[in-house]
């Protein structure tokens, strides 16, 4: 699955997708592997109240 498939089904489409993922206080990180291939980590940032 390309990056933009994945991006394009997960984002709601009436929601700006910067402004839902600010609202999540999620990170997604993309990072390669020893071998080559790719990882996506979900990081949960704390909330800064």
């Amino acid at each position: 699955m390309t990056s933009k498939s994945w991006l394009s089904h997960l984002r709601p489409h009436k929601i700006p997708f910067r402004r839902r993922f600010a609202r999540a206080s999620v990170a997604l990180i993309f990072r390669s592997t020893e071998n080559g291939g790719k990882e996506l980590l979900f990081i949960q940032r704390a909330r800064r109240e």
